[in-house]
């Protein structure tokens, strides 16, 4: 009994020991500046105070603080994977309190990017056959990039093209999806795979994707429950036939079926016409108006060699590929006599070039008759034999070996005597040289020899006397002035006028006492009695002042 007793009050002790040293925490938590602490820390994570506690962001407006403040409700967030027991610490409790809060977070920045779709209605452009090619440039699961402005674009996926492609009067639809920015990731998988953002419950609502999500209901833009009557199987379809509620696909008589070959498989046989087509106005298709691997016949008013008449075409592309071109096509005049062709570009997006074919009635209009008549202009004839030389000459060569070669030969002709006669293109003028002598600018000067030059030329060996020499080499009486003018002792002089030079010319030191000055006559120079030498004092010198030899002048006073 008595060590029961002493077990009981030693647990007193501890309990004691225990609540004292929580009293004390508890008193310290309780001090003024703790508790001061508490209430600023409550204080600066106010929304309000936001831009008062960082200086990187501007704080909220009034306004924007009302708009905020709409747009969310205070809840607890739960957690069931994130627990807290008695039998945790302090310091425990803290760290899963910060992990549920890391996790409150990223649900809440998952709700606040909600994934949207965007359907856009068009003109059903696909039923039109110039637009076939592109049908497969656009696709289901296909990015495209919408402009905001001009610098900022944001990329969409197509979950959905809706189009009847024989139908031009109905509408093309075209639903996008947007890509969703998760922090450090993207992804547009959503509504692709039909799935909704994760949910999580608070005390104060359920956060849903409200883009998707619809109440249950009997009116417009409510969702039926997978109980509700109105989705019974056992609901008749009076709107649908009877063939379309069939458990498998019906089958057709040979009579049931409209617009067939008289026989099946057809029989051998062969066809004397093709039809030809006449779109809209009769205006200027592009190439790939059939498509390619097709030829197809086309009536267009196209303008060929200024010609507009409205002409049938044949529009020929035996071949899908770009390598070697696109299509090509042959046309006819429907209203003069004419013929013509055409060449696209490799893509099949416009023509690239055409020309009308010549034929009986139109050729002298580019080129003259087999007898010569309707010839205009300039014509290069060449004659060969012997009569290609005019008379008195013997060959002619297309590249000279001798004589002046300045610019472009046009012609050397050689008599039969050796005389040789050359004609050259220099720069637009023309150089005439004849037997290697050079003339030129077409005459308009006077062509010297030897026997008239001296009019216009002095001889080869000649001299020239000096201003004022009655003799070559003399010298000559005088000049007005140097040609350029010298610089004498710092002074320009040209030999115009008499000069007073700057300075003597080379500077020279001149020493007095202990002290050397430059000297160049070009401003005066003087010297104080401390640099000769000589000091005036009233008193002795000591033996430190001074320099030796210096003239010491002592007075008394």
């Amino acid at each position: 009994m008595h060590q029961k007793y002493l077990d009981y009050q030693n647990l007193k002790s501890q309990a004691e020991a225990a609540l004292a040293e929580r009293q004390a925490e508890y008193d310290a938590a309780k001090k003024p500046e703790i508790q001061e602490k508490r209430n600023q820390l409550a204080k600066d994570v106010l929304i309000e105070n936001f831009g008062k506690v960082q200086d990187k962001l501007p704080g909220f407006t009034d306004k924007e603080l009302y708009i905020i403040k709409s747009l969310y409700s205070q809840a607890t967030y739960t957690n069931e994977n994130i627990i807290v027991t008695t039998l945790d610490s302090t310091v425990d409790a803290v760290d899963k309190s910060i992990t549920l809060y890391k996790d409150a977070l990223e649900e809440l920045y998952v709700e606040s990017h909600p994934q949207y779709t965007y359907t856009d209605t068009v003109d059903n452009i696909y039923a039109l056959p110039e637009f076939k090619e592109y049908h497969k440039q656009l696709s289901v699961n296909d990015f495209v990039r919408l402009g905001l402005s001009d610098t900022r674009y944001v990329k969409l996926r197509v979950i959905n093209i809706t189009y009847n492609p024989c139908d031009l009067d109905e509408s093309m639809e075209l639903t996008f999806s947007n890509v969703i920015t998760y922090k450090s990731k993207k992804d547009d998988f959503t509504n692709l795979l039909n799935d909704t953002a994760n949910t999580a419950d608070r005390n104060g609502g359920k956060f849903t994707d409200t883009n998707t999500w619809r109440p249950l209901g009997t009116t417009g833009d409510t969702a039926c429950a997978g109980n509700d009557s109105r989705l019974s199987n056992a609901r008749p379809a009076s709107d649908v036939y009877s063939w379309a509620k069939a458990s498998s696909k019906p089958s057709y008589s040979w009579g049931e079926i409209t617009g067939k070959p008289s026989t099946f498989a057809p029989a051998a046989h062969s066809h004397n016409k093709v039809s030809g087509a006449y779109t809209g106005n009769g205006g200027q298709q592009k190439p790939n108006y059939f498509g390619t691997n097709q030829v197809g016949f086309l009536m267009m008013n196209t303008a060929v060699n200024n010609n507009t008449h409205y002409k049938d075409w044949i529009i020929m592309d035996c071949y899908s590929g770009s390598d070697v071109g696109g299509a090509v096509a042959f046309g006819v005049n429907r209203q003069s006599l004419g013929a013509y062709i055409m060449r696209s570009e490799s893509g099949r997006a416009s023509w690239a070039e055409s020309a009308e074919l010549l034929h009986t009635s139109n050729y002298t209009s580019y080129t003259v008759t087999k007898t010569g008549s309707g010839a205009s202009g300039t014509w290069g004839i060449n004659v060969s034999g012997g009569a290609a030389y005019p008379t008195g000459f013997s060959s002619r060569v297309t590249s000279a070996t001798w004589g002046n070669q300045t610019g472009t030969l046009i012609t050397d002709w050689h008599t039969s005597n050796g005389g040789d006669i050359q004609f050259r293109d220099n720069n637009g003028q023309l150089n005439v040289i004849i037997d290697g002598i050079f003339y030129q600018n077409e005459g308009r000067n006077v062509v010297l020899d030897s026997a008239n030059y001296a009019s216009y030329a002095a001889p080869k060996d000649h001299t020239h006397n000096y201003a004022g020499s009655s003799s070559a080499g003399g010298n000559a009486n005088a000049a007005v002035k140097l040609a350029t003018a010298r610089t004498i002792n710092g002074t320009s002089f040209n030999g115009s006028a008499n000069i007073t030079t700057a300075n003597w010319g080379t500077a020279r030191t001149i020493t007095v006492g202990n002290t050397g000055k430059s000297v160049n006559g070009s401003g005066n120079v003087s010297w104080s009695l401390g640099e000769i030498g000589v000091h005036v004092s009233n008193k002795e010198p000591a033996a430190s002042d001074g320099k030796n030899g210096d003239v010491w002048i002592v007075y008394e006073g």
